[in-house]
């Protein structure tokens, strides 16, 4: 079996070995359910593939039941739920994968959800154990709840356990202990039930050796990838008794080129050459001359553009008896390994006797949608209890007693391995009291009940609570006094009970809270003296309560924000003020000047160190890998400034290599500044993630640590359109009319679906040559889209979140600051004005020539004057002259100054194919008409507009004060 696949690897797979089963990679149930307009993109397969078995991964009941249904018409032989994946977006968060066996209650209840939304069968994929969870006993007791309270009878269990915090994914695969032993165990003490064997096993002749010693199935993992001519060329004759192969790697490899070509021949969903020739790396490990060929093979990405092509012109490195040589027979591997793990098997498996108990008494009937079983946890039950008190009259919440533990799939629950942690159930018209069951939530470090309509007195229980930080009750109706056992609440830090009927005084007992930051207490019938020590608290409010100062003070008391002073106190404090600020000027002007000296008389150099590690990943989409800073560091040689590729506002992009060789661009975020800190970064992450178009650069993965955001594409080969227009190097091709052309409908295409399929839509914000990349097949693809809500670049020298490039920024937006799709239309109206001429949105040397700096301006005058030839790029040899008068006019369109007047991309797509483009440009003609009229007072009004600032546009530079 493999479990590392895509459909290209697949194939290749396929034409080594007939009986192999192939697993895809995990799936996100969220990345099936919602992007159900491009599903092949995921879940299709060649007919050729069978047997093969779809990964899925997910902690949503419903959206794993609905990624179920969309992938079982796509005939997978099987449909496997993972719960062994160790990977970092697990680690602390519980989201998917290896987290899972924690919850054996909720798999079991995924897993019936699963099966009841295909015909096809059912497994699971686990490792061992998990952190401390590794004693064999645990790992039985998983196997036992998952399969009697569902239909899983197949496990495939990886051979080491995973320790989330601390290793990689990579090395948890290598470096956690294999007990084999555990698995052999398994096949003794659950002889109904079908087990597979993962983990370490590398070689044919070991699956052998595993399946000598009674092992039911076994997987192979990397090696089958890194090695598929010496694993998966054996396995048919030495596993499944098939006739030896005569098949030699030159005929596999006639026969992928055939696949290959016809892949690169689709318009839809193309991939990139290096996609489709990436499986065959690994066809010669170990062989003579391997490395030279890997790297010819890297150098004709450049330039060819099949895979016929590609290898007629790197097999010359490879040596003909290699090529034309049937795979070697393996010997049988060695069995003691596995016959030792048999002699070291641990005790017998026993259940618990309430553990039969609770089987035998397995309620009859569940709720539709669900999988039942006896009764949720410890806290579990008591959020049902508390729920039941909170009279609950709306059914706001989806707690269901049968949906065994909270922590995946109750709404506003939030937990940290395993265990509640925090309540936010604010505004949600809750009429009831507060019960004590809440103190059976031993970890609970957040309670936010504010803006509903509780009653009752404040309850003392409440003050058990040790771990509590945050209490928000207000806007309530409770009533009596605040007791004094909230005095024990040592590590609380906020404390928020206004606008309630509260009386009584303030008990002592709060004062010596010394974690406390915010006391607010206002609106409430409180009375008597305020505690000295409150009054030096970061913020406090008592205002509009009947409260003291205390002695000295015998007027009410209001809050740390009002604090009253006398007339004369406050004219002081003005003079000492002003004094302040005048001296505080005077010294940022002096660094100033200071740091312009020193900048001035010592050259910029770079000094490279090491930054703190990385924070705990709480992201839960997609296929989305996060790199480890070292991993980032040694892709990019340490951010070698020899591997700088591109530079603009968001930062350095520096080219990079992973360690399977895979080519990547490495974005260095510049003075990335968010007041959400990591979970901003993250959702905006997320948000760029799932937007997947093939106009659209792809999100391969990010690191984020407490000082660097890091976002990693792969590398364009072709690099961008602002390069193949105006940087282009000796003898380094050019962009020929039809090439501009389709440039211009892939952009627009990934522009619409940003605006138009994207939810929330994604305003680019900097559309322009330079961030229209090209691939391997010089097709369009849209970079740099959702950074602009990513970076505050705070360090440039007009402070502003205007973000945009000169000569491309729509006018409302640099008038108001606010964007919109229009804003978007507007520059890829200046695009396709820089595709038909090749020149600059902003270009000084036209001065010369007494022309319009303006591209836009400078265009229109030539279009008055019909000399529509000399806005041509003289470059281009031939061109259509009807297709460039097509998209001049919609350029024109796109670039009217009221951003009402503009079409919306959709439409924009059809213009660009005939649609809709006569009856617009007959508008646009007349009023243009009128515009005219007044041309002679205006024609060079724009020539001095940008004076002051560069007359480079490579770097998106930002305007205005912020809004």
């Amino acid at each position: 079996m493999m479990e590392w696949t895509d459909n290209n690897y697949r194939t290749l797979a396929r034409l080594i070995s007939k009986r192999a089963w192939l697993y895809t990679e995990m799936l996100a149930a969220e990345t099936i359910v919602f992007q159900k307009g491009n599903l092949d993109r995921f879940l299709a397969f060649g007919p050729e593939q069978h047997p093969i078995v779809l990964q899925i991964g997910g902690s949503n009941l419903e959206n794993i039941g609905k990624a179920t249904q969309l992938a079982n018409s796509y005939g997978y032989d099987e449909i496997n739920f993972n719960c062994g994946c160790p990977s970092p977006r697990v680690a602390g968060h519980g989201c998917f994968g290896v987290r899972l066996m924690l919850d054996p209650k909720f798999v079991a209840q995924a897993m019936s959800v699963i099966a009841a939304n295909t015909d096809v069968p059912v497994s699971v994929k686990c490792r061992i154990g998990v952190d401390d969870h590794d004693s064999y006993n645990e790992l039985c007791d998983f196997i036992y709840k998952v399969s009697s309270q569902s239909p899983t009878r197949h496990f495939i269990i990886h051979s080491r356990k995973a320790l989330l915090n601390g290793l990689s994914p990579a090395e948890n695969r290598k470096i956690p202990p294999l007990k084999y032993e555990y698995y052999y165990a398994l096949l003794r003490d659950f002889p109904d039930l079908r087990f597979t064997i993962n983990g370490g096993i590398n070689t044919v002749g070991e699956v052998n050796a595993a399946i000598a010693e009674g092992a039911h199935g076994v997987m192979l993992g990397r090696a089958a990838y890194n090695n598929p001519w010496q694993t998966l060329g054996n396995v048919d004759s030495a596993v499944y008794g098939e006739p030896h192969s005569s098949l030699t790697r030159r005929q596999v490899l006639e026969k992928y080129q055939v696949y290959g070509d016809s892949v690169l021949g689709k318009y839809d969903n193309r991939p990139s050459l290096r996609d489709v020739v990436k499986p065959l790396l690994g066809l010669f490990h170990s062989e003579p001359r391997s490395a030279l060929w890997k790297r010819k093979v890297d150098s004709a990405f450049q330039y060819c553009k099949t895979v016929k092509e590609l290898l007629e012109e790197t097999l010359v490195e490879i040596p003909d008896y290699v090529l034309d040589s049937p795979v070697r027979e393996v010997p049988v591997g060695c069995l003691d390994t596995f016959a030792n793990s048999k002699k070291l098997l641990p005790p017998q498996y026993s259940r618990w006797e309430e553990d039969i108990v609770m089987v035998l008494t397995f309620p009859l009937e569940s709720e539709p949608g669900s999988y039942s079983s006896n009764k949720p946890d410890v806290e579990g039950e008591a959020l049902m209890e508390f729920l039941t008190a909170l009279n609950d009259s709306n059914h706001r919440l989806n707690w269901n007693y049968y949906f065994v533990s909270p922590c995946f799939s109750w709404s506003n629950v939030t937990c940290i391995n395993g265990n509640v942690v925090s309540l936010n159930l604010a505004s949600n018209g809750f009429s009831g009291t507060l019960s004590p069951a809440i103190t059976k939530l031993k970890f609970l470090v957040n309670l936010d009940l504010h803006d509903n309509d509780l009653s009752g007195d404040l309850p003392d229980y409440l003050g058990s609570m040790l771990h509590l930080q945050n209490l928000n009750l207000a806007k309530n109706k409770f009533t009596g006094p605040i007791p004094t056992t909230w005095g024990q609440l040592t590590n609380l830090k906020h404390l928020v009970v206004k606008e309630n009927n509260l009386s009584g005084s303030i008990p002592d007992s709060l004062a010596g809270i010394s974690s406390l930051m915010q006391l607010d207490l206002s609106s409430n019938d409180l009375s008597g003296k305020v505690p000295v020590q409150l009054f030096s608290l970061p913020m406090f409010n008592f205002s509009d309560t009947h409260l003291t100062c205390g002695e000295a003070f015998q007027q009410p008391c209001v809050s740390s924000s009002l604090v009253a002073v006398s007339s004369k106190k406050r004219r002081v404090e003005v003079i000492i003020t002003g004094v302040a600020c005048g001296t505080f000027v005077l010294l940022v002007v002096g660094a100033a000047l200071l740091h312009w000296y020193h900048k001035v008389r010592n050259p910029k150099r770079e000094v490279f160190v090491d930054v703190e590690g990385e924070d705990d990943s709480k992201i839960s989409f997609g296929q989305l890998q996060r790199f480890s800073w070292r991993e980032i560091q040694m892709a990019t040689e340490n951010f070698n400034e020899a591997n700088v590729i591109g530079q603009g506002g968001f930062g350095k992009v520096y080219k990079g290599f992973l360690p399977d060789n895979t080519k990547v661009a490495v974005k260095r975020l510049s003075d990335y500044h968010n007041p959400g800190g990591e979970a901003a970064f993250l959702r905006e992450v997320q948000l760029i993630s799932v937007a997947v178009h093939k106009n659209l650069l792809r999100l391969i993965g990010f690191c984020t640590t407490s000082s660097e955001r890091i976002l990693v594409y792969p590398f364009m080969q072709n690099l961008s359109v602002a390069y193949r227009l105006r940087e282009l190097k000796p003898g380094e091709k050019g962009l020929d009319w039809p090439t501009r052309k389709r440039i211009a409908f892939g952009t627009a295409h990934g522009l619409e679906y940003l605006h138009e399929h994207c939810n929330p839509k994604i305003i680019h914000r900097d559309l322009k040559a330079a961030n229209i990349l090209l691939d391997d097949d010089f097709e369009a693809v849209l970079g740099d889209f959702g950074l602009a809500k990513l970076v505050d670049n705070r360090l440039t020298h007009i402070t502003t979140q205007v973000r945009g490039t000169m000569g491309h920024i729509a006018p409302e937006y640099l008038s108001t600051g606010k964007s919109s799709e229009k804003t978007d239309v507007f520059g890829y109206g200046i695009t396709l004005l820089e595709l038909v001429s090749g020149q600059r949105a902003i270009d000084f040397s036209r001065l010369e020539e007494e022309e319009d700096v303006l591209l836009l301006d400078h265009t229109k005058k030539l279009l008055r004057e019909k000399r529509i030839e000399d806005i041509v790029d003289r470059n281009l040899n031939s061109y259509n002259a009807k297709e460039v008068e097509t998209i001049l006019q919609v350029a024109l369109l796109c670039t009217q100054g009221s951003p009402e007047d503009r079409p919306r991309m959709a439409e924009v797509v059809n213009m660009l194919q005939g649609v809709g483009l006569t009856e617009r440009w007959s508008e646009w003609e007349k009023l243009e008409e009128v515009r005219n009229q007044e041309f002679s007072l205006v024609s060079h009004s724009h020539q001095f507009l940008w004076a002051d600032e560069s007359t480079q546009d490579q770097e998106a530079i930002q305007l205005s004060q912020a809004r």
